[in-house]
């Protein structure tokens, strides 16, 4: 049976087809295999850096959904505290030196006896023997460098070696004082003359230590409460300095 021209054109086609095309219709047809992943990874950059309204961000943030702006706020935020909190500490250290140079008056009449110098201005204040507290408070201001060299540099571990120390050398001794002297404040407060028991502790009020006139466990305490308070920010301020410099990122040196 003869065919016609459609069965004739699809036979062609048909054969066409198995026979296979030329290599140079196929190598036009087909994109080449041999595409590097760096160029398309490069391509892929470009075509999302210049999408519009897409900024690039050196945070690794995403401008366009806003997340970039509320970072630089939360950057911005940790900055001013980390500010406010170093110009505190630096106050406590202030009045730290302030009676640091308190405690050395009152220990420079044991400083003179140990190098044989007499000054008689000195010795008419008959000032008290210290205790051993109050040499180990007085070397509690060299660990002033520790907070102020963190400080300067924002070193998260300065500032917890700073902390560390003015907690051993600083609260330690003047708890211990605290203790020792309280009994001796509490019944100098309490006691009255009009107590049935003031004659009992009439003798022990008499022994009582005193510089001109007054008890020196109540001297010491007023002594003890400003430099506690003094101690107690300085470490609440330098706690809050280490949360700004990690929320920031700062590498702990």
């Amino acid at each position: 049976m003869p065919r016609n021209s459609d069965e004739e054109e699809l036979v062609a086609s048909d054969s066409n087809a198995s026979v296979g095309t030329s290599p140079s219709v196929e190598s036009t047809a087909r994109p080449p295999s041999t595409v590097s992943s760096s160029t398309s990874r490069t391509s892929s950059r470009q075509s999302l850096t210049h999408r519009p309204g897409v900024r690039p961000s050196r945070t690794g943030v995403s401008a366009a959904t806003g997340e970039d702006h509320a970072y630089r706020e939360q950057v911005a935020a940790q900055y001013a505290m980390s500010v406010i909190n170093k110009g505190r500490l630096r106050y406590c250290i202030f009045f730290h030196y302030f009676l640091t140079f308190a405690m050395l008056a009152k220990l420079t009449p044991c400083i003179l006896d140990r190098f044989n110098w007499f000054i008689l201005a000195i010795e008419e204040l008959q000032v008290p023997e210290p205790f051993a507290w109050e040499w180990i408070w007085l070397s509690s201001f060299i660990v002033s460098v520790l907070a102020l060299d963190a400080t300067k540099r924002n070193n998260v571990n300065r500032m917890k070696q700073y902390i560390f120390a003015i907690g051993l050398l600083g609260i330690g001794p003047l708890l211990y004082a605290i203790c020792y002297w309280m009994p001796e404040v509490l019944i100098y407060l309490t006691m009255s003359y009009d107590d049935p028991n003031y004659d009992y502790y009439e003798d022990y009020l008499a022994d009582l230590e005193y510089w001109k006139g007054y008890p020196c466990g109540l001297l010491w305490f007023v002594f003890i409460t400003m430099a506690m308070q003094i101690h107690v920010f300085a470490i609440y301020f330098g706690y809050n300095l280490m949360k700004a410099w990690r929320a920031r990122g700062i590498p702990q040196e």
